[in-house]
C-alpha cells in the first residue's frame, strides 16, 4: 500500500440538517511529499476528535470509486480525506476491510508502526457529509467499506507516498476482520451474539468499539427481560414488611406465597410500571413498584415494593388494615410509563414529580445509576412537596443522591416547597422551619416550578461524554423527561416545558388518576356491538336513568360509588360482564392494559392503543357498529 495523502483536524461546530454538532469531520488532504503528519502513543499531533478515541483513522482510495459510481457522485466532489481520514492509502491490489484483522501490525514509512485495533462505525455525521439520507448507513456498514482505524506503537512521521507493509499477523485467536465489526454493529444483535461476546473481551480492539456491543448486548438484555415471568389472571402474594415512609404514606413488601405457585419467581418489570392489586375486600386499584432491584436480580426479582399514601377507600384499607402477612391478589407488571433506556446513548434524563408521583421516580432513579446505557447520562430531579418534613423516603434519597455514581454522573435536584411561610399565614397552617427540617441533597426553592426557573434548565446546554472521549455540549431542551403527579402539576409542567421549545416527543407522563374521568360522552344513542370471539351480538344504548346502589354495594363494587347521573352508558366491558362473558380486566379504570382486545371495525370514544387494540374497561361506542374480538 501507498499513502497518497494524509490529515489532522479538530472538532468545530457545525450545522447538520438543523442539528448543531460539534465534530471534526472536516479534513483538509495532504498530498505533497513534504507534507506529514506526526503520530506518537497519545495519537496524531494537532489532531483531535469530538466522538472517536481511536488514533488513527485509514480509508482507501478504490472505496472512492466504489461509493461514488453506487452514489452517482463526481469525481471531483470528493477530494482524499473527505470522509475524515487521517490516512488515505492506495492498494497494490484491491485489498478490503476483509483483509485487515484486529491485533494485524503495519509498518508506514521508515519509522511508523501501526497495528489494526478496530473499525469505524458509521453515524448520522458521515451520511450528512456524504449527502445521504441515515437510512444509507445500513448499506454502507453491510458492506464493510468503512475503513479502519490503528493504534500507534512505534511513533515518526508519515508523508504522502510511504509505502505501508504487513509485518506480521497476529497469532492469537480469534481472528477478526473489520468489516465484520462494522457489519456486526448494525446487525440483528441475536443472530451476532457469540461475536459480539468475543469482540467485548478482544484485548485488541477499540474501546469506542467496544463500547457499542457492550450496549447491544445490554440492549439484547433488556429485550429478553420483557415480560418475563410474567402470569395470567391474578396471583396470591403476602406482605412481608410495612415501613412508615412518612406521614400518611407507607410502603408495602410483596413476596410469592408459596403454595400451589411455589416455584414461580415474581416477573421482572421496567423501573416506571406498576402493578394492580386487589385487595381482600374487592377493591382494585394500580399502584406504582416504587424501588427496583440490582442488575443481578433484574431476571428474579425477590419483591416488589409498593408505596401507597392514604387517600380514596382504597389507599385508606392499605394505610389502616394491611399489616406483614396479610394476603393481596396481583397481576403482573404492566405500564408504559418507564425509563426509556432504548437509545443506543440516551441523552439527560429529568424526573420532574408532586407528591406521592415520587413513588415510580425512584424505580427510575435506581435503574440510572446501575444500568448501562444510563452511565454517561446527566440527570436532574425535580420533586414538588407540600412540606419539607413530607418528602418520603429521606434515608433513601441521601443514599441514592448522595451515592459515588451518582456524584460522578453529576446527578442535580431540586426540591420545591409549596407550603412557604406567607401561604402558612394565609391558610393558617403551622409553619415548618427548614431550620430543624431534614438536610436533603436538594437545591431548595419556594412554591411552584416557573418558568423562570426552569429557564436555564432547558436553555443552557448540558455536557455529557457519551464514548468517554470528548465532553460535548448538548441543548438543554433535547432532554427526556418524565412527569408524575396530580394533573395540575402535569398540565403546568407541560405549559413550561412547550414554552421552553421541549419537543413533546421527548415528554413522557403518567397522571394518577381514573381514565373514566375524562371518557368523553358518546354522540350516539346507540350501536350494535358484536363479540366475534364469543359470536355474541348486543345493543347498546346510552343510560339517562339514575343508578343507585347501597353503600355495601358501593364498598364492594370494584367501580367504587356509582355515578350520580350516568350518561356515558355501559363500557364495552360492563356490556360483555351484562351477556354472561368473562373478559380479562385488572383495574377497570384504563391503566393496567389487561383487559386489550383488538377492534376490528367500528369507533370508540377511549382507550384505542398502537396495533389496532383497544381498553375495554373505558371504550364505549361512537358508531353504529363496532366488532371486536372479544
Amino acid at each position: 500500500m501507498e499513502v497518497v495523502a494524509v490529515s489532522h483536524s479538530h472538532p468545530r461546530w457545525l450545522n447538520m440538517s438543523g442539528r448543531r454538532v460539534f465534530t471534526s469531520i472536516i479534513h483538509t488532504p495532504l498530498t505533497q511529499p513534504s507534507d506529514f503528519i506526526t503520530v506518537d502513543s497519545k495519537g496524531i499531533h494537532e489532531n483531535s476528535s469530538a466522538a472517536h478515541n481511536g488514533q488513527v483513522y485509514a480509508f482507501f482510495a478504490h472505496h472512492y470509486d466504489y461509493w461514488m459510481g453506487k452514489l452517482d457522485i463526481p469525481r471531483q466532489n470528493w477530494g482524499w480525506c473527505h470522509w475524515g481520514e487521517n490516512i488515505t492509502f492506495r492498494c497494490d491490489q484491491e485489498l478490503s476491510e476483509k483483509d485487515f484483522h484486529l491485533g494485524d501490525v503495519w509498518e508506514v514509512g521508515k519509522e511508523v508502526v501501526l497495528q489494526i485495533c478496530g473499525s469505524r462505525v458509521p453515524c448520522f455525521k458521515l451520511a450528512w457529509r456524504c449527502g445521504q439520507k441515515d437510512s444509507w448507513l445500513q448499506h454502507l456498514a453491510s458492506t464493510g467499506k468503512c475503513g479502519v482505524y490503528l493504534k500507534v506503537l512505534r511513533g515518526g512521521r508519515i508523508h504522502p507516498g510511504d509505502k505501508a507493509s504487513l509485518l506480521f499477523k497476529r497469532s492469537q485467536r480469534p481472528v477478526i476482520d473489520c468489516a465484520t465489526i462494522a457489519q456486526v454493529a448494525f446487525a440483528d444483535a441475536q443472530s451476532t451474539l457469540t461475536t459480539m461476546n468475543l469482540l467485548v473481551d478482544d484485548p485488541d480492539l477499540v474501546d469506542m468499539n467496544k463500547i457499542v456491543f457492550r450496549r447491544k448486548l445490554s440492549m439484547l438484555k433488556d429485550q429478553s427481560l420483557l415480560g418475563k415471568n410474567n402470569w395470567k389472571g391474578w396471583r396470591r402474594v403476602r406482605v412481608s414488611s410495612v415501613v412508615q415512609e412518612s406521614r400518611g404514606i407507607k410502603s408495602f413488601y410483596l413476596i410469592p406465597l408459596l403454595d400451589d405457585q411455589e416455584d414461580l419467581p415474581l416477573a421482572a418489570y421496567l423501573p416506571g410500571q406498576f402493578i394492580t392489586v386487589r385487595l381482600p375486600n374487592g377493591l382494585i386499584r394500580s399502584w406504582s413498584i416504587s424501588s427496583y432491584p440490582e442488575e443481578q436480580a433484574r431476571e428474579f426479582p425477590k419483591t416488589y415494593r409498593i408505596s401507597v399514601k392514604k387517600a380514596g377507600v382504597a389507599s385508606s384499607w392499605m394505610n389502616d388494615c394491611c399489616q406483614r402477612g396479610t394476603i393481596l391478589e396481583i397481576r403482573s407488571p404492566a405500564g408504559s410509563f418507564c425509563l426509556d433506556w432504548s437509545p443506543q446513548f440516551p441523552g439527560r434524563q429529568i424526573y420532574a414529580s408532586a407528591g406521592i408521583g415520587i413513588t415510580p421516580m425512584l424505580a427510575m432513579l435506581r435503574a440510572h445509576l446501575q444500568h448501562e446505557a444510563m452511565q454517561r447520562s446527566p440527570a436532574l430531579w425535580i420533586h414538588v412537596s407540600r412540606h419539607i418534613n413530607c418528602v418520603p423516603f429521606q434515608n433513601e434519597l441521601q443514599d441514592l443522591l448522595g451515592s459515588s455514581a451518582a456524584i460522578e454522573l453529576g446527578i442535580r435536584a431540586m426540591l420545591f416547597i409549596t407550603n412557604s411561610e406567607a401561604t402558612q399565614r394565609q391558610t393558617g397552617t403551622d409553619a415548618v422551619s427548614t431550620e430543624s427540617a431534614p438536610v436533603l441533597p436538594f437545591e431548595l426553592h419556594t412554591g411552584r416550578p416557573t418558568f423562570e426557573v426552569l429557564r436555564s434548565v432547558f436553555v443552557d446546554p448540558y455536557v455529557m461524554d457519551p464514548l468517554g472521549i470528548t465532553p460535548i455540549e448538548i441543548e438543554g431542551k433535547f432532554s427526556t423527561v418524565y412527569l408524575c403527579g396530580p394533573t395540575s402539576f402535569q398540565n403546568s409542567m407541560r405549559n413550561i416545558l412547550d414554552a421552553l421549545d421541549v419537543p413533546d416527543s421527548l415528554i413522557l407522563s403518567e397522571a394518577f388518576s381514573d381514565a373514566r374521568e375524562s371518557s368523553p360522552i358518546p354522540r350516539i344513542e346507540s350501536s350494535t356491538v358484536r363479540f366475534l370471539a364469543s359470536n355474541r351480538t348486543v345493543i347498546w344504548r346510552r343510560r339517562k336513568e339514575l343508578q343507585t346502589m347501597s353503600n355495601d354495594q358501593a364498598n364492594e363494587s370494584p367501580l367504587g360509588p356509582p355515578e350520580e347521573g350516568n350518561i356515558l352508558g355501559p363500557t364495552l366491558l360492563e356490556l360483555a360482564e351484562e351477556v354472561g362473558l368473562t373478559p380479562e380486566y385488572g383495574c377497570r379504570t384504563g391503566l393496567c392494559g389487561s383487559c386489550e382486545f383488538l377492534l376490528c371495525k367500528g369507533k370508540v370514544t377511549a382507550g384505542l392503543q398502537p396495533r389496532g387494540l383497544v381498553r375495554v374497561c373505558i371504550a364505549r361506542p361512537s358508531s353504529e357498529l363496532v366488532d371486536i374480538k372479544l
